[in-house]
């Protein structure tokens, strides 16, 4: 029986509404949110890369004639996403900042819908670390006590729409 597909980029939708369509920044947000996270389906076209399941151990694997180096890194900071752009982090901090938000904080909050995404499909901590591109499960787990206040494993089993409202108001919404 195979496993129905999480679509990322429909659950987190409530989320790049709410993000400002104009600039730069706006367009490195909605990129950063649906780039490709092992075990979640980002909704870009070309973002999983091809596997196969490997018939004596079970385990999936890359597709004979995919590049491991060709996969896309997991882009969590401004500076990954102002070198992919070709520019200055300075400029994509200084373009959200002029239509009234933080890039460093949205980006944090793509980073932990992301480790939510991955949490509501049953993937173990230490996995949703190495995925996010933590050195280990405690950096994760400082990560969410720091922006959420509490740790992963305290975290009420809220719904990933909670959390992506959540991190919309934060966000974007005035008042933050």
């Amino acid at each position: 029986m195979r496993a129905s597909r999480f679509d990322l980029s429909r659950e987190i939708a409530p989320f790049l509404d709410a993000c400002p369509r104009a600039g730069l920044a706006g367009h490195v947000v909605r990129r950063a949110a649906r780039q490709p996270v092992t075990g979640i389906t980002s909704g870009l076209p070309g973002g999983e890369v091809e596997r196969a399941i490997d018939s004596r151990s079970g385990e999936r694997r890359l597709s004979k004639g995919v590049n491991e180096k060709l996969r896309p890194r997991y882009a969590i900071f401004i500076v990954d996403w102002a070198s992919i752009l070709n520019c200055r982090p300075a400029y994509l901090s200084d373009d959200a900042k002029q239509r009234g938000y933080s890039l460093s904080l949205a980006l944090r909050n793509v980073r932990f819908l992301h480790g939510m995404a991955l949490r509501c499909r049953g993937i173990r901590p230490d996995q949703i670390a190495w995925r996010l591109r933590f050195s280990d499960v405690a950096g994760w787990s400082r990560f969410s006590v720091r922006l959420v206040g509490q740790s992963p494993g305290k975290l009420s089993a809220e719904t990933l729409s909670h959390w992506v409202k959540r991190a919309a108001t934060e966000v974007f919404s005035d008042e933050a």
